[in-house]
């Protein structure tokens, strides 16, 4: 069977539609998408609603029911759900860098959270406000102290690093330090 020119033009250019539509759905878009911390929670978390029904006050140094009320609460920042749908996606998002690998020269793994100072107080920000950011070659993070905002494909991955349990990691593509956020 002879295919007429126009209708063999037709089907490669269905064939190369179809290959770009599956492509980008595998892939995630190449569109970076610009979002804020809120954005890394699905609808009806609230992290400030986990600390509702936890008084440390009621508890005493020692006390083996705040102890296991204190697992409890880190098991549930540990463990916050996150938005699927962003996973292989292009984004960029500000926040605050805290170095894990590397040092003042270049950074190869770091935190990035969502204020200055998370995760060196206790407990860290739920997992789904954690990035844990792998920057491959190494780069230079200016200040602990300034705000950066990176760029770089997001995945859904749950890591331990020692400090707290991300709940996202990010391939870096770009990092800039910015003045505020």
């Amino acid at each position: 069977m002879k295919l007429s020119t126009g209708l063999a033009k037709f089907l490669i250019t269905i064939g190369v539609l179809f290959s770009a539509l599956i492509s980008a759905l595998s892939h995630g878009s190449d569109e970076v998408q610009a979002l804020d911390w809120s954005d890394l929670m699905p609808a009806g978390f609230s992290d400030e609603a986990l600390f509702a029904d936890y008084d440390v006050s009621a508890f005493e140094d020692g006390d083996p029911e705040g102890q296991r009320r204190l697992e409890e609460f880190q098991e549930i920042l540990q463990s916050a759900p996150v938005i699927e749908s962003l996973d292989g996606q292009l984004i960029s998002l500000p926040g605050f860098a805290l170095p894990l690998e590397g040092d003042y020269e270049a950074t190869s793994l770091f935190l990035l959270v969502p204020y200055f100072g998370a995760c060196i107080h206790v407990p860290p920000p739920p997992s789904n406000q954690i990035v844990l950011v792998r920057a491959d070659p190494g780069v230079k993070i200016e200040t602990l102290f300034a705000p950066v905002k990176v760029s770089g494909r997001i995945r859904i991955e749950t890591t331990d690093t020692g400090i707290a349990h991300a709940g996202y990691t990010l391939d870096l593509t770009n990092i800039e330090t910015i003045e505020d956020f």
